[in-house]
């Protein structure tokens, strides 16, 4: 059985002055987390680098993983039992893929970076959608990886995606992951050592289908919320943060769209110095922008 708080409404609003964000990128080296394009005007690709027969490729993320200050990549396959790591030359070129287990039957759909223990080493986080879990990979620093270890989401979840912040202000990076047929996001904060409390899951609406999670401060308030996008709902759930790791029961932002949200981004895209939000619509075959 899965161990975790279940909140559809977060109705106790602690009456103590919020806490704000600090610089929460100085934990990090800048340098880990750059992303890699290598741009081509004559649209002739440059490279190309095998993942293995019926890998299916999706997710992709780079980072420094050897710390020699040269940028490799890190790919989701769900069609294979692992990710592949391409270690980088720095000249373009990368060797050939390191394969990370990632469990029998995993179809790892979504990997996310980031100093998971503190330990100043890059790491990986891991949404294994056909075995109901999120994996954690802790690097050493020269390319390799402690075995994987996971957590349990709930049987049938289906989580496809992952992502990693600080949602709670300690210095510590935070793990977010859909449970995409259970109609709600489940979060791991770090209680340090190297280990995750037990899941706090948030609902995201009946039959919504979450699938993409983003966080940033979208009220200005110097405190992250998190916004959701469903597969199956014609909304994007919304959580206003609190500053301590508490979010407020979910508002559901209309979209007018087909209800099949395939990608939401977050920037500023009016130099307004507030961030706007960005919806891939993949049943209507278009974007929207919500200003």
């Amino acid at each position: 059985m899965v161990s975790r708080d279940f909140i559809h409404h977060n109705t106790d609003r602690d009456t103590k002055a919020p806490q704000t964000i600090r610089d929460r990128d100085r934990r990090i080296p800048e340098k880990k987390f750059h992303r890699v394009s290598h741009f081509n005007p004559t649209g002739i690709a440059l490279s190309a680098f095998s993942t293995g027969t019926n890998s299916a490729p999706i997710p992709i993320a780079s980072g420094d993983f050897k710390n020699d200050c040269l940028m490799d990549i890190v790919v989701a396959k769900p069609g294979a039992d692992n990710i592949a790591l391409f270690l980088g030359s720095g000249e373009g070129t990368f060797a050939i893929q390191v394969k990370i287990p990632t469990g029998a039957t995993s179809t790892s759909l979504s990997v996310a970076i980031g100093d998971l223990n503190n330990g100043n080493l890059l790491d990986i986080a891991v949404a294994n959608s056909d075995v109901d879990n999120i994996g954690i990979l802790f690097g050493y620093g020269n390319g390799t990886f402690a075995s994987q270890i996971t957590y349990s989401i709930e049987e049938r979840s289906y989580p496809n995606f992952i992502c990693v912040h600080d949602l709670n202000d300690d210095f510590r990076l935070d793990i977010i992951a859909p449970a995409k047929s259970r109609d709600y996001i489940a979060i791991y904060f770090s209680i340090g050592n190297r280990f995750f409390g037990n899941q706090l899951a948030y609902y995201t609406g009946y039959q919504s289908a979450s699938s993409i999670v983003v966080v940033g401060d979208l009220n200005n308030d110097h405190i992250l919320d998190i916004i959701v996008g469903n597969s199956n709902a014609n909304y994007l759930s919304l959580y206003r943060g609190h500053g301590n790791g508490v979010f407020y029961g979910f508002i559901a932002y209309p979209l007018n769209g087909t209800g099949a949200t395939s990608f939401v981004a977050i920037t500023d895209l009016d130099n307004d110095a507030r961030l706007e939000i960005i919806v891939a619509d993949s049943g209507g075959d278009f974007i929207a922008v919500l200003l």
